[in-house]
C-alpha cells in the first residue's frame, strides 16, 4: 500500500504524518449559504483557500487570464482544501504514483512543471531527490499551488477550452464527471468571495 511505502521512509513519512494531523484539526468555521443550502468551511480550509487563491493571482496564461477562483475550486475538489493529503491509493500502487498536498499533485506532473514546462522558475529542483520533492509538494501548501497555476496555465495555452484544461488538471480532454464537480464547488468559492473570505 502506499502508506506502508511512505511509512518506511522515515523522517520525511513522520513529518507528513504530523503535518497531515495537524491540518485535520478543524476548529473554527464559516457558514454560507447557496441555493438555499449551508456550507461549512473550517477556518483551517479557509486558511488554505486563501494561499491557494492568492497564488493563483499570480500566473496568467498567454490571454492574461489568471485562475485564482478554478484552482481555489480544485484544490477544494482535490483534496477539501487541505483536508486529504494523500490520494489514489490503491493496494499494489507505488508512492512515486500517489497525488499530495493541498492540489493532490503526481511527481510526475510537478517534475514536468519544473524540469520542461517552465525551468527557470525552478533552477535550484531540478535536480531534487524524488522523495525530498513529493515531501514538499505535501507539506508546502504554497509551492503545491504554485505548481498547479503553472500548470493549469500550460493546460490554458496549449488547448481550446475552459473545460478542456480543467479537465485535463485530472487526466484526459473530456472529463465531465471531474468538470462538473469542480464547477459545483466553484460556486462555493464564488460564495466565499461574496462573503469577503477571498479575495
Amino acid at each position: 500500500m502506499c502508506y506502508n511505502v511512505l511509512y518506511n521512509k522515515g523522517a520525511v513519512v513522520k513529518k507528513f504524518i504530523i503535518y497531515a494531523l495537524f491540518t485535520a484539526v478543524l476548529l473554527g468555521k464559516e457558514e454560507l449559504v447557496i441555493d438555499g443550502k449551508k456550507v461549512t468551511i473550517y477556518d483551517s480550509q479557509i486558511a488554505i483557500a486563501k494561499k491557494v487563491y492568492a497564488i493563483g493571482k499570480n500566473y496568467k496564461d498567454k490571454r492574461g487570464e489568471s485562475f485564482e477562483k478554478t484552482l481555489t475550486a480544485i484544490s477544494l475538489t482535490e483534496s477539501s482544501l487541505g483536508v486529504y493529503l494523500v490520494g489514489d491509493i490503491t493496494k499494489n500502487r507505488a508512492i512515486l504514483s500517489c497525488s499530495f498536498g493541498v492540489m493532490q499533485i503526481q511527481l510526475g506532473t510537478a517534475k514536468d512543471v519544473i524540469n520542461r514546462l517552465f525551468p527557470e522558475l525552478f533552477p535550484e529542483m531540478r535536480k531534487i531527490n524524488d522523495y525530498v520533492l513529493l515531501n514538499k509538494i505535501a507539506m508546502d501548501p504554497l509551492f503545491s499551488a504554485k505548481i498547479s497555476a503553472l500548470y493549469l496555465t500550460h493546460l490554458s495555452n496549449t488547448r481550446k477550452s475552459y473545460f478542456s484544461t480543467v479537465s485535463g488538471y485530472n487526466g484526459g480532454f473530456k472529463n465531465i464527471k471531474y468538470y462538473r464537480k469542480v464547477m459545483e464547488n466553484m460556486r462555493i468559492i464564488k460564495a466565499m468571495e461574496r462573503k469577503g473570505i477571498l479575495s
